[in-house]
């Protein structure tokens, strides 16, 4: 990614193979073209990754959902690190295009249909922390389609880098909200390299959602650690929660238990309010 209308060049390789099955890589910049450079492999250009996203030419959310759905796959390209073999897909139609994270993992409590079942409660929340994200077939294979995050860091990088935000109540009150969302939906994976935040407007995205919604409770540090972070505004929403309309939404993605698990952990939650 870049930085600073292109004037500083970030990468993170994932080259440790014992934690992400990674590889030695680099981005070489000569004559103002950059490439990334794999040892005995050679090297590639980049400049056709600049796919940034045409946000402005959608209308809302139902609008991109639907171009997720069906607009041409134009590139592919494995992402190149992460367990789930995610593929990063670049898609076009009518002057539109955007980034795409592609899943079909589905195994060992890794499930594509938890990457759209957390954007679905998301929305019926209505707190926009989850990327959209679709079911959809490509080549042959049904997986997750998830718009991709331009220009952003991860939770790690802002705080090695020190970037703080202009109104740090909002920003800890975001944070307090996604701490929230975790326990509901009971993401037992996240961590700080997949909490994704735009500098830009200082929103939190929460990304690898394919290990949640396990038909369990949580032990009782994480419920009281996610009880002391409750605010009012999601308390509410939480409390106003249409029990029917989220059966509906997640039905087929989420067993009935995964589903009663799900309601039974928001109801602890609001029990200690």
């Amino acid at each position: 990614m870049t930085r600073f209308d292109g004037a500083v060049v970030m990468a993170d390789t994932g080259m440790l193979s014992s934690h992400s099955d990674g590889r030695s890589s680099a981005v070489e910049i000569r004559n103002g073209r950059l490439s990334a450079f794999y040892p005995g492999e050679g090297s590639r250009p980049l400049s056709a990754q600049r796919w940034e996203f045409t946000a402005d030419r959608f209308s809302g959310d139902a609008d991109v959902e639907e171009f997720l759905r069906t607009a041409q796959v134009v590139w592919k390209e494995e992402v190149g690190s992460g367990s789930t073999n995610p593929v990063q897909i670049g898609l076009a139609d009518d002057g539109r295009r955007c980034k795409a994270v592609f899943k079909a993992i589905d195994d060992d409590g890794r499930r594509y249909v938890h990457e759209v079942a957390a954007y679905k409660l998301d929305r019926l929340l209505g707190l926009g922390l989850v990327p959209t994200t679709v079911l959809r077939e490509i080549d042959g294979t049904l997986g997750s389609v998830q718009l991709w995050v331009d220009n952003a860091v991860n939770e790690n990088n802002r705080r090695a880098e020190n970037l703080e935000p202009d109104n740090r109540a909002a920003f800890e009150s975001s944070l307090a909200a996604a701490k929230v969302f975790d326990l509901v939906i009971f993401n037992i994976d996240r961590n700080a390299s997949n909490v994704l935040i735009t500098p830009a407007d200082w929103r939190i995205h929460l990304i690898d959602n394919e290990r949640a919604f396990a038909a369990k409770s949580p032990a009782a540090p994480h419920l009281a650690d996610a009880r002391s972070r409750l605010e009012e505004p999601i308390e509410q929403r939480l409390a106003a929660l249409d029990r029917d309309a989220v059966r509906a939404e997640l039905e087929g993605l989420l067993s009935e238990d995964e589903t009663a698990a799900l309601l039974a952990r928001i109801d602890l939650l609001l029990q200690g309010s």
